[in-house]
């Protein structure tokens, strides 16, 4: 993620400080100098860099239905008009924005995931498939017991039942008893 410019500042001051004696009000001078001259390199640099042409049909998205914008196979930046299988944190910190953010400017739900139709349907088929859900619902279960003063016996899985325990030579097909 980029620096602030309060960052780079710092650094800086720091780095002169340690090359020599300075006192307190020097320190504060030299990090307000460095500051604005940061700022204003900045500023100047801003002038120079392309403006990013944003289709169209995103501007159209963007003032209509902003969940149009998450395909079957493809999730488009509602900022930038690039298309992406998952619409990731790092991108969107290019823009200066958390997902969060994202996701209540464009008035998306906060819950809603920032990935194409076909890659959020494959994680739900793995969590179905490792029963991810059960497994959370169990210890949920076994930290109320805990908490609630009663006894902490082992948390009851229901998918498991009938089922031999194994340990990691399960790979081998050897169960623990025959280990």
């Amino acid at each position: 993620m980029p620096k602030t410019l309060t960052e780079m500042a710092q650094e800086i001051v720091v780095q002169q400080a340690g090359t020599r004696n300075m006192t307190v009000e020097e320190i504060t001078h030299m990090l307000k100098e460095t500051f604005a001259a940061l700022q204003e390199v900045s500023r100047s640099e801003a002038q120079f860099l392309p403006k990013a042409e944003i289709p169209e049909e995103v501007k159209e998205i963007v003032q209509t239905d902003p969940l149009r914008s998450i395909q079957e196979h493809s999730i488009t930046c509602l900022v930038c008009g690039q298309t992406f299988k998952q619409l990731s944190a790092k991108h969107l910190a290019l823009h200066n924005l958390t997902p969060r953010d994202y996701r209540i400017r464009y008035g998306i739900p906060l819950r809603h995931p920032l990935s194409a139709k076909d890659v959020s349907e494959k994680r739900r088929e793995t969590a179905i498939r490792l029963k991810l859900g059960q497994r959370m619902a169990a210890k949920r279960r076994q930290k109320q017991r805990a908490s609630s003063g009663a006894e902490s016996a082992p948390a009851e899985n229901p998918a498991a039942e009938g089922e031999q325990t194994t340990s990691r030579a399960s790979s081998r097909g050897k169960t623990r008893a025959e280990s």
